[in-house]
Parts: C-alpha cells; sequence; structure tokens
C-alpha cells in the first residue's frame, strides 16, 4: 500500500504512469488503500531485448527521418550486450545528423 501519497499526487499518478497502474487496475486492487505484494527480481530495470531496428550509426531505422534512442531502440549496433551504454550514447547520438 502505498500510504504516504497524498491525494493531489494520487489523483495525477496513474496518468503519468500509466503502465505502472495497469497491473493493479486488471487485479482489482488500489494501490493507495490495498495492500499488496513487492517480489524482487534479480535483474535491472531496463532490459535489452527488444526495441527498433537502429540501421546506421546515427540511430535511423528503416523508416525514413525516423530515430530511436533508449529503451525504444535495439542495442546491438550501438554497443552489444550493454544496456546501461545503449541507453545513454543513443540518446545522445539519435538524430544528430
Amino acid at each position: 500500500m502505498m500510504t504516504k501519497v497524498d491525494d493531489d499526487a494520487q489523483r495525477h499518478m496513474p496518468a503519468s504512469q500509466p503502465n505502472f497502474f495497469l497491473p493493479f487496475d486488471r487485479t482489482g486492487i488500489g494501490p493507495f488503500r490495498d495492500r499488496f505484494p513487492v517480489t524482487l527480481r534479480l535483474e535491472g530495470t531496463v532490459r535489452g531485448t527488444v526495441g527498433l531496428r537502429i540501421v546506421d550509426d546515427t540511430c535511423a531505422t528503416s523508416v525514413p527521418g525516423r530515430y530511436a534512442e533508449g529503451d525504444a531502440a535495439t542495442r546491438e549496433l550501438l554497443c552489444g550486450g550493454s544496456t546501461a551504454a545503449r541507453a545513454l550514447s543513443s540518446g545522445s547520438w539519435a538524430g544528430r545528423c
């Protein structure tokens, strides 16, 4: 239960972070009024397994004029397996032409 969130924030949080609240909505849990389990996972917060295919070092995609960065970009062309480096470098390089 998120007990320290004031009323104003409770009204705005679901609109600003809808993906966080989706599991609560689906299971009928009111995160501000109901207790809910928290499970820790041994993984990072950013997963680098999917994303738009980057076709060159400007972070261009196969769609003309469309660039990708951060979690939206695949990482292989940019920096191999390093998720953090992909997010930082692609954000810096995207559309720099």
